[in-house]
């Protein structure tokens, strides 16, 4: 095996293990191509919503409260709560942070009636720009659908994001879709 070879698997393994937020293509690798209509047809809630408080941990989990902006799909509160566990997976990139606008996947309750975040934190995709031009940072392969665009993270670089409206649209369409069938 040549050295570039190894140098290649050991890059690839240390993405995988890291809790960086992984780009679009990894995510593509974990969970497939497929990943965000199956996110979109298994979570329980989806909203945008922004997040108002982050408690400490107690019980394994840290509390995250937020207040919906908008809902997408469950049953429709001003404000809900998710948990995000204190003992993840490297991979896992679930997190909040106080004031920040997202957009969530929610389901696969644990701990009792705790919401968690879909797909070890691929369900929480953040939310940039102004009220007029509102732009997703997708966390997994986008479909044709939903047209992707370099969007820059200030401070990060780019990343592939889409309009908040496009993304509200293809989630509308997957889930009409789920109830034809």
């Amino acid at each position: 095996m040549s050295r570039l070879h190894r140098m290649g698997i050991v890059l690839v393994c240390a993405l995988i293990l890291t809790s960086v937020p992984v780009p679009e293509w990894h995510a593509a690798v974990m969970y497939g191509i497929d990943a965000l209509p199956a996110m979109v047809r298994d979570s329980e809630v989806i909203v945008v919503g922004e997040v108002t408080a982050v408690a400490e941990p107690s019980s394994g989990y840290r509390s995250v409260t937020v207040r919906v902006i908008d809902l997408w799909k469950g049953v429709m509160v001003s404000e809900l709560k998710f948990g995000i566990s204190v003992a993840r997976l490297g991979c896992d990139t679930s997190d909040a942070q106080l004031g920040e606008t997202v957009v969530l996947f929610l389901g696969n309750r644990q701990a009792g009636d705790q919401l968690v975040i879909m797909l070890e934190g691929r369900g929480r995709m953040a939310v940039l720009g102004s009220k007029e031009e509102r732009v997703v940072l997708l966390t997994l392969p986008t479909p044709a659908q939903l047209c992707a665009e370099p969007t820059r993270i200030p401070g990060k670089g780019m990343a592939s994001g889409a309009k908040l409206s496009n993304l509200k649209e293809y989630v509308a369409s997957v889930l009409r879709a789920e109830t034809t069938n």
